[in-house]
């Protein structure tokens, strides 16, 4: 239930909360033609749909306009975008790249795939996740919103901001430098570049470029679970906790905390309703409230750890903890935290409370979740 109102503090951060992909969409796609100057777009799920159809040519448009037009897509999410895309047909205005293209646009050299062998493997596990726009550089977009149909089957959420602009946008430039020209996908000559082992620290975004990165975020993440005095409130559409991540749960359950968890009752990924069941028991157990979402397909990704609200693209999993690259927003505005609280409140009407373990799925299902589950914490 958002009001799409902007919220303001004194220092002037402005902040308006999106509970459903519509909305979002459309402001986004408003903020796109009013561009004056830039426009820089990181998507995981680029699809040539209606939806994908109608930005690509908002774009375009912006483009011959004279903006400057910079599009990240990932190499897996965005597949089959990509492989329809004609960039013969690209105005001067506008570049795209591809992050960890997959090998499957065409057959590449048996020399390359050896010599690299190591960094291939890495490259193809690995994706970009966000989904971050700045227009501009005055407007940020944070959320969980891909561009596809999908989207409108789902609930989404998302922020806009008139913060955070330098964090945000280092933070598009150095995902950027790892992506892969459209030049490179025709030539089948990938990029393996060097990592960058630099902690990318940051005050108003949640980044998991790194490896220094990803331990220092994460470790922030479970010593504010484990620390929490009065609430643990976690909204995902996957849920496959990390040791660590139950570890802080366990911690905070001895606190006496509210802590409740929402998982969507049909998942867009039918497998994952069973690979959170192996999961239940122990939550229960802990004292930790379940709910189902049943409205619609979740895909909104927040939490509440007392008075911080965290709101963006990352699952509660491995691939999300260590693996992809996320972006996530702390929320500074009291009136915008109100609204994502107002939501998840009106979410649990709309949801049920497992009371008792589900009842064990068949033995193909139990199979298919445990391994899973084990791929995921190797990877």
């Amino acid at each position: 239930m958002s009001t799409g109102e902007l919220s303001t503090k004194p220092n002037h951060l402005q902040e308006r909360a999106f509970h459903n992909a519509q909305a979002f969409l459309d402001e986004l796609a408003s903020c796109i033609q009013e561009a004056k100057q830039t426009i820089d777009l990181n998507i995981y799920i680029f699809e040539n749909d209606m939806i994908g159809k109608r930005f690509y040519s908002l774009l375009l448009e912006a483009a011959r306009k004279g903006v400057k037009c910079r599009l990240n897509v990932d190499g897996f999410g965005s597949k089959n975008w990509i492989e329809d895309l004609n960039p013969g047909t690209l105005p001067k205005n506008i570049e795209i790249r591809v992050f960890h293209p997959l090998p499957l646009f065409s057959w590449f050299s048996i020399f390359s795939f050896f010599r690299h062998f190591y960094s291939f493997f890495s490259h193809i596990n690995r994706r970009d996740h966000k989904k971050l726009a700045l227009i501009d550089q005055k407007n940020v977009f944070i959320s969980s919103v891909n561009l596809t149909e999908e989207v409108l089957k789902q609930r989404e959420s998302g922020v806009k901001i008139n913060y955070a602009i330098d964090e945000c946008l280092k933070y598009f430039e150095l995902t950027w430098e790892k992506s892969n020209e459209l030049s490179r996908l025709q030539k089948y000559n990938f990029k393996f570049s060097k990592p960058y082992r630099k902690l990318f620290k940051t005050q108003y975004i949640r980044n998991n470029f790194n490896r220094a990165s990803r331990k220092y975020h994460n470790r922030r993440f479970f010593d504010s679970i484990e620390n929490a005095k009065k609430r643990v409130w976690l909204v995902t559409p996957y849920f496959v906790p990390t040791k660590d991540f139950m570890n802080a749960l366990t911690r905070a359950s001895k606190n006496n905390v509210d802590m409740k968890i929402l998982l969507p009752a049909q998942p867009d990924i039918p497998m994952m309703k069973y690979v959170a069941y192996q999961y239940y028991e122990d939550l229960m157990n802990l004292g930790i409230e379940i709910f189902e979402y049943k409205k619609e397909i979740l895909h909104a990704k927040f939490s509440f750890i007392d008075e911080q609200i965290i709101v963006g693209s990352s699952n509660y999993d491995y691939r999300s903890f260590f693996t992809n690259l996320e972006v996530d927003l702390f929320l500074q505005t009291q009136s915008c935290k109100q609204d994502f609280t107002k939501q998840f409140e009106n979410d649990l009407k709309h949801s049920r409370q497992i009371t008792h373990k589900p009842n064990r799925p068949s033995l193909f299902y139990e199979i298919q979740a445990r391994i899973f589950i084990f791929l995921e914490s190797i990877t």
